[in-house]
């Protein structure tokens, strides 16, 4: 699979490129109103809201591995 065809399928954008957008969006709601909520200095702040966004991916990750084994 080439890389435009990840990018886009059938005219549309493909499933992946969609899913990335939304866990984006997702992502800098939650970041907005974790910061409005909790005080704590920006390095550190940042740096536990990307553990949690790594964190995330490893987990669906897994999950869909796990999910095209089956």
């Amino acid at each position: 699979m080439t890389m435009t065809r990840s990018i886009w399928r059938d005219g549309r954008f493909s499933w992946g490129v969609i899913a990335i957008v939304v866990f984006l969006t997702v992502s800098l709601i939650a970041f907005d109103v974790a910061w409005r909520l909790i005080r704590l200095q920006f390095e550190t702040f940042l740096i536990y809201c990307l553990l949690v966004d790594v964190a995330v991916i490893f987990v669906v990750g897994l999950f869909l591995r796990a999910r095209r084994r089956a």
